[in-house]
């Protein structure tokens, strides 16, 4: 089971990190206040501490504050956000807010919501959602070929390299273990592959022969990406 364990880590200032790095994919439906009234807005990446949202109808300024109610069992909870960045897309306007959390009730609720997330499915036939994790990474046979992490779970990974591969190739990976210097080193198999509308081939891959130092080292990782 992976809970995130953020402890003080929720209530430390994120100005100037980059929460999109950091963030569930999620795709779902809730109410926000923004502007001083309330919308519908599409909830599509979620960590404990921040949220992005989609909404058709454009947000006034950087700093404002929000309202958004996130939907956990049986319930919805209010949280309060300062808009941190607004990005015109072609789906409307994507908004990332950060999360401003004083209450133990809240900070309680949003870490079982992240706990949730992480022990349920990902849609599809996908077993375990994925954490967004923007970074460089080396892969091939020494590790020398440069490529691009997208989002990752313990099971698999989505990456953005130059090589067509087919599926059921394995390959050996290298990406930075976050907030360190230290690198996980693995081994995954290409489970499908497709041209990327920025260059190269959003490539799809499943873990194998991964031990339980290994295993334990991904938990972490996705645990820490959370919490900061």
């Amino acid at each position: 089971m992976l809970t995130p364990d953020c402890g003080t880590r929720v209530d430390d200032d994120g100005a100037g990190r980059d929460g999109n790095a950091r963030r569930i994919r999620v795709s779902t439906t809730t109410r926000a206040v923004i502007d001083g009234r309330e919308r519908r807005v599409a909830l599509v990446g979620l960590s404990s501490r921040s949220a992005l949202l989609v909404t058709n109808e454009e947000v006034s300024a950087l700093g404002s504050i929000v309202s958004l109610y996130l939907p956990v069992v049986g319930h919805d909870i209010e949280v309060l956000a300062g808009v941190q960045r607004i990005d015109k897309t072609p789906q409307g306007f994507a908004v990332a807010v950060l999360f401003m959390v004083t209450e133990r009730e809240t900070r309680q609720a949003l870490h079982d919501l992240m706990r949730l997330l992480l022990e349920g499915d990902g849609g599809g036939s996908r077993a375990h959602p994925r954490v967004i994790y923007d970074t460089a990474i080396r892969y091939g046979p020494t590790l020398a070929r440069p490529g691009r992490l997208g989002e990752i779970s313990v099971r698999g990974a989505g990456i953005r390299i130059g090589d067509r591969l087919p599926v059921g190739e394995t390959l050996k990976l290298s990406l930075p273990d976050f907030g360190s210097t230290a690198h996980l080193i693995l081994t995954a198999r290409v489970a499908n592959q497709r041209l990327s509308p920025e260059g190269g081939y959003e490539t799809g891959l499943e873990f194998i022969l991964v031990d339980a130092t290994t295993r334990g080292q991904l938990t972490n990782l996705l645990a820490d990406l959370l919490c900061r």
